[in-house]
């Protein structure tokens, strides 16, 4: 998996069975500098030879991934015919599902002849095709991590399970006993009696490309230097005016939107109305304050816990503003056995399974498409 943050991939090998998920083992890779610069270069228009940059930027991930399957088999000591697929979701680019299309690149064929499995790819288009977003894909398995989840009593009301990733999305379900548990050791069984789930808006993409732009750095460890700042009160108002904030799910977003130019923009907005401009720390300040409060203006009122993951779920002081914004705990996913940074790329192998056994793999209630469908395509190996 590599998310809107383009600052690593990440690989999770997990067994998928009937009884539930196990998770065996994960590595990571950080994304070469010079990939994440091409991926970068396609979000502006008109970029000359886009065409051409695409598909070397393509080849190029795939190449990367190979790279991590290998270590990850290495680290194992499996070998690729005893892996019955690898689910790669590819990098997005382009996500527009109002128009139809939404453009992961991968070069999935040359992926499959370098590692020797087979690759299952493309998991957002026959959603679209169908009428929905193509977007959140994971809420249905985030429901059956927290169903299978020991030792966890979950309350009455919504239980979230929230990605920070480049851009953050929520997955919200109600959890029921099973009337005849099945789970291990005479645990508790649950299922999902109500599942929903959206983009919230942008989480950790704002925050690192303008710690880039402004100290050189990848990200801001910790959220320290947007504690330095004071959010600026005009300038978060700017950014919430976005009409995706005021949109109703289902609904999805990307990169392609909420990115620098989308943040000058609104800079432009208040210094034009006569407003200084405000200092790079509070700026970064800002941006945390706009992360927390979409997603907590997202959420339902009555949610009872908030469980999260991805590469944000290390950002202290965000953790710590989303826990005062919502008033419930916030947990990271380590507490039920899944790291953070595995869930992603755990879901991608969990959609490769549905697709190996003609599953669909979207939640309409989701997505909002005209049904369920198989998500996917095969690139034998």
């Amino acid at each position: 998996m590599t998310g809107t943050s383009l600052d690593g991939l990440d690989a999770c090998l997990i067994d998928c069975h009937e009884a539930g998920i196990s998770r065996l083992a994960s590595c990571s890779h950080e994304m070469a500098p010079g990939l994440r610069d091409q991926f970068t270069s396609l979000l502006s228009v008109g970029l000359p030879n886009a065409l051409e940059v695409a598909a070397q930027a393509g080849l190029a991930l795939s190449s990367a991934v190979a790279n991590l399957v290998e270590d990850l088999l290495r680290q194992t000591g499996l070998s690729p015919d005893q892996i019955t697929a690898l689910g790669v979701h590819g990098q997005t680019v382009r996500h527009r599902p109002g128009q139809g299309f939404s453009l992961q690149l991968l070069a999935a064929p040359s992926l499959a002849e370098r590692t020797g499995i087979p690759v299952a790819f493309d998991f957002r288009s026959r959603d679209i095709a169908a009428g929905g977003q193509g977007a959140p894909l994971v809420p249905p398995f985030h429901a059956a991590l927290m169903c299978q989840a020991v030792g966890v009593d979950h309350a009455p009301g919504w239980t979230g399970v929230l990605n920070l990733g480049g851009m953050a999305n929520v997955s919200l379900m109600q959890l029921e006993r099973v009337a005849h548990p099945t789970g291990p050791e005479g645990q508790p069984a649950w299922q999902a009696r109500a599942l929903s789930g959206f983009d919230t808006g942008p989480a950790n993409t704002l925050l690192d490309g303008w710690v880039r732009r402004h100290l050189g750095q990848p990200y801001d460890t910790d959220g320290a230097w947007a504690s330095e700042g004071t959010p600026h009160a005009e300038l978060l108002q700017a950014c919430l005016r976005d009409p995706f904030f005021r949109a109703t799910p289902p609904k999805s977003t990307g990169r392609d939107h909420f990115n620098l130019e989308w943040l000058d923009a609104q800079l432009a907005s208040i210094t034009g109305r006569g407003q200084p401009m405000p200092s790079a720390s509070d700026v970064q300040a800002t941006l945390l304050a706009l992360t927390i409060t979409s997603i907590a203006q997202a959420l339902p009122r009555d949610i009872q816990s908030l469980w999260i993951c991805g590469g944000g779920a290390r950002n202290k002081a965000l953790v710590d503003g989303l826990a005062g914004a919502t008033g419930v705990a916030v947990t990271p996913t380590d507490l039920i056995g899944w790291p953070t940074q595995d869930i992603e790329a755990a879901a991608f192998g969990w959609l490769a399974w549905r697709l190996h056994c003609q599953r669909p793999g979207n939640d309409p209630g989701v997505t909002g498409a005209r049904g369920p469908r198989l998500l996917g395509c095969w690139a034998p190996a």
